[in-house]
């Protein structure tokens, strides 16, 4: 049998095999035997799932499909940049993904893209980031680490795709949202949010009709602690309902240090694939909804951490403000056991 489970990676790719090689090599003795009993008896029940997984394989390379299943195919020109097959009036085409964009480094490149709006364009504006290339949409990469991890964090922008119909992007540019792994929605008021998440256009409308509750998704509110405001429940629902999992990332100003911004994002990463907080057992969780596992919690509670090992938090101060309500009690503590 050990024949049969050939290496299916050493076949060349211009050629389509319909048996495996170890069925059609020239043996005599016992092993014909073996090789007899394995036609007659093994092959009709494992023939199909060779020929399928072949198959898949053999069209795979051939189409260079990118890792994620997507519709589309990612046809890859010669000067190393993914293409799609829009035409050179599409505004897609200028978003295309250089190979760059990846990075050189052996480390893990994490894709995040910024859907348009007046505040994310605002704080896309104050990014300082590594030029990746030139094209529209793309803005950049930075090298980031946290704990013991560090990746390449790509940022791009939806830019004019955002008024492309979902229909567009699908027969278009589909393979754009390929490798995206986070997207990430930036507002100050509600009424933002609100008209981000309900258009019918660009990568929102995309993502509704064709990978609904696929992506995971960030919302970052610029606004103070105490300026936050309410969020429609209605609203909640419908961002709940349409992305994978969510997380709320609250900063006070469009200035605030941009390292702490993409902390907060390697760290949603490292929470949802990574370490894949969610799935831990359940045991540590208050019913304020303000330590779980669960980053949907973020959505309904302002000063909600993470249980688990990602140290993912809705803001930076509050863990900072905890730290020193701790230490002020500590103090307190040791002062009244010296007067004592």
């Amino acid at each position: 049998m050990s024949d049969f489970g050939q290496d299916d990676e050493e076949i060349p790719d211009d050629s389509f095999h319909y048996c495996p090689r170890g069925l059609t090599l020239d043996v005599t003795g016992l092993r014909l035997v073996w090789r007899l009993v394995t036609v007659c008896v093994c092959l009709p029940l494992c023939y199909p799932c060779y020929l399928t997984k072949y198959t898949r394989q053999y069209h795979r390379k051939r189409s260079c499909t990118p890792g994620k299943v997507m519709h589309g195919s990612c046809p890859r020109s010669h000067d190393g940049t993914l293409a799609s097959n829009t035409s050179e009036a599409s505004p897609s085409k200028s978003q295309t993904l250089s190979s760059s964009y990846r990075g050189d480094r052996d480390n893990q490149a994490v894709n995040v893209i910024f859907l348009k709006s007046d505040t994310g364009f605002q704080l896309l504006n104050k990014f300082k980031m590594e030029s990746v290339c030139k094209t529209q949409g793309v803005k950049g990469k930075s090298v980031i680490t946290v704990e013991n991890f560090t990746c390449d964090l790509a940022i791009s922008q939806e830019s004019c795709l955002s008024q492309t119909s979902a229909e567009e992007i699908h027969n278009n540019a589909s393979v754009l949202v390929a490798d995206i792994d986070c997207i990430v929605i930036v507002f100050s008021e509600t009424e933002e949010l609100e008209e981000v998440v309900a258009k019918e256009t660009g990568i929102v409308g995309y993502v509704r009709k064709y990978w609904n509750g696929y992506f995971p998704l960030v919302l970052i509110q610029v606004a103070k602690q105490t300026e936050l405001g309410s969020i429609k429940k209605s609203l909640l629902e419908k961002v709940e309902q349409g992305f994978s999992s969510c997380f709320k990332f609250i900063i006070e100003e469009l200035a605030t240090n941009q390292s702490i911004l993409f902390e907060a994002l390697i760290r949603f990463y490292l929470h949802e694939v990574r370490l894949q907080c969610a799935k831990m057992d359940k045991t540590y969780i208050d019913p304020d909804l303000t330590f779980n596992t669960s980053s949907n919690s973020s959505l309904h509670s302002p000063t909600w951490r993470c249980s688990g090992l990602c140290g993912l938090k809705t803001s930076e101060n509050s863990q900072k403000k905890r730290r020193g309500n701790f230490l002020s009690e500590a103090r307190k503590k040791l002062f009244s056991h010296t007067m004592t």
